[in-house]
């Protein structure tokens, strides 16, 4: 989530709606191909950072930017903040302290648009509360007289592996600025402390993504959509239809079977924790970038939960084995001031393994489960293998939809990495 109003270091859960073509389009760029030679945009804060710089593009060093030193030299004190505000670190097990995080979410979380994205309690605890969540990495800015929240963001701890190499990051997922602060750069002293509290519990490398451009992407993806109730998207302005075809014959076309085609296709249960996390581990080594998974990491982000993430698994009626599994989670928007509908749901598509069936043919029953379930659409990053098929299941990215760009502080890469070979999603 970003709404900052500066170019930040937060994920991006989505960067707005997008009118959506029935058409085919292109796979995303590689970054070798987007970046500029000679940016005209100057990135002050950015260009003081452990970060890949536009100058590193080609570099034969790979590695850390800034070495690791014992935690009893970081800096012990936090930044600075203006005489009005104090640093406020949040409990999402404490409920005031949560709820004070989510009222401020959802006040300031915001869109120009009238498409609001609405983070429920629990989805907002699934994001932050990743096994081995640490309080102190969530960040948050108060003002002292009030103690009203103004600015937070946050960062979980994960293991990602980088090629051959394993490294212990922070991945920064909630970025949010007060929408009448966003002119005072709390942004960089937000990042600077994050990475010094990271710091403090021996994490050096964060990764991000955003649709701010920055010194220096490492890879960069696009969103595609896939249609399931085009009536409604288009009443809503959201579909784009070609004056050589009717709606009539847009609903026909992008309207899913029933039933679901896969033999032994069946919604992921508790027991079936230890199989999937065995065909998830197996599957992520095909990648040059994943995160490193155990149990705990797939009964948090794939075990289903409801309002939250569907998974469904493959298993052979005769052997009993688990085959395949495919994951998606679900992301809502409110529409304000629309006499017709409420809000708008999607189905966003998540881990998977596709060992014994095509992932073509897994997400393409997802699309029915998901159109039986009332999604108005199915949307995916082109990133890891999804990207190689998504055109013939009418998925399309608009012209005009913003790049997803995935940065990594404090790490410096010799190469841009291709979206096929991106396994990490963040949320």
């Amino acid at each position: 989530m970003d709404q900052s109003g500066e170019e930040s270091s937060s994920s991006m859960a989505s960067n707005g709606v997008s009118p959506c073509e029935i058409s085919t389009g292109n796979p995303a760029p590689t970054l070798m191909s987007k970046l500029p030679s000679t940016p005209s945009i100057r990135h002050f804060f950015w260009e003081k950072q452990p970060v890949m710089q536009f100058d590193d593009i080609e570099t034969d060093e790979q590695g850390p930017i800034m070495a690791p030193i014992p935690s009893s030299e970081v800096q012990q004190v936090p930044y600075n903040l203006p005489a009005i505000f104090e640093w406020a670190t949040i409990d999402i097990e404490e409920d005031v302290s949560f709820s004070g995080l989510h009222r401020f979410l959802d006040e300031n979380y915001q869109e120009a648009s009238s498409f609001i994205y609405t983070y429920s309690k629990d989805f907002l605890r699934w994001v932050l509360g990743t096994p081995g969540n640490t309080k102190s990495l969530h960040v948050g800015v108060s003002t002292k007289k009030a103690k009203k929240l103004v600015c937070f963001i946050s960062g979980v701890p994960a293991f990602v592996r980088i090629q051959e190499e394993l490294l212990r990051v922070s991945i920064v997922n909630i970025l949010c600025v007060h929408k009448k602060l966003r002119s005072k750069r709390f942004v960089p002293v937000l990042v600077k402390e994050l990475a010094r509290r990271a710091q403090l519990e021996g994490i050096w490398q964060g990764i991000y993504a955003t649709t701010h451009f920055c010194p220096t992407p490492f890879c960069i993806s696009k969103w595609s959509d896939r249609a399931l109730n085009p009536v409604k998207l288009f009443n809503l302005g959201l579909l784009y239809v070609r004056q050589t075809i009717t709606l009539d014959q847009v609903e026909s076309l992008c309207k899913v079977p029933t039933e679901t085609t896969i033999r032994g296709l069946r919604k992921m249960e508790s027991h079936d924790v230890d199989k999937v996390t065995l065909l998830l581990q197996a599957h992520l080594k095909r990648f040059l970038f994943a995160p490193e998974v155990d149990r705990h990491f797939v009964e948090h982000f794939v075990a289903p939960k409801e309002g939250l993430v569907q998974t469904y698994v493959v298993e052979n009626p005769e052997t009993k084995a688990i085959t395949d599994f495919c994951s998606f989670f679900v992301q809502k928007k409110t529409l304000e001031n629309n006499h017709q509908y409420s809000e708008l749901k999607y189905a966003v598509l998540f881990y998977y393994a596709a060992s014994i069936t095509p992932l073509e043919k897994l997400v393409g029953d997802l699309l029915i489960v998901a159109s039986r379930e009332g999604f108005d659409a199915v949307r995916t990053h082109r990133i890891a293998e999804y990207s190689g098929f998504l055109d013939r299941l009418l998925f399309s990215t608009p012209p005009n939809a913003s790049s997803v760009n995935y940065y990594i502080y404090n790490y410096r890469l010799q190469v841009a990495f291709d979206p096929i070979n991106m396994g990490l999603f963040i949320l």
